[in-house]
């Protein structure tokens, strides 16, 4: 059976641009998590080399957790929206060029 096939998927260009954002997204939160976690063992460590209790100790850590933490997830809450912007534009964009006579018989 020999069948013709017209594929659908989308150019190159726009196929590489869609895998990206993702991927940058991904990488910033990974690296977020990297940066909050480092902190919390970098405070309490030095707290506690420093003399403080366990106690304060663990408080610092935590404050500084919620603190880097919070700014950390505005920084991401951001790249995110903007990744999605940009994505819904270039659909927005590519929905509007109008169709070739190939796509229009199809």
């Amino acid at each position: 059976m020999n069948s013709t096939f017209t594929s659908t998927r989308p150019e190159a260009s726009g196929l590489a641009a869609w895998a990206s954002s993702p991927l940058l997204v991904e990488a910033a939160l990974a690296v977020s998590k990297i940066i909050v976690i480092v902190t919390a063992l970098l405070v309490t460590g030095l707290s506690i080399f420093n003399g403080a209790s366990i106690e304060v100790a663990l408080l610092r850590a935590a404050l500084s957790v919620i603190v880097i933490g919070l700014l950390l997830w505005v920084f991401n809450w951001r790249l995110s929206t903007a990744v999605l912007e940009n994505l819904a534009a270039e659909l927005k964009e590519q929905n509007a060029q109008p169709l070739s006579t190939i796509e229009r018989q199809a």
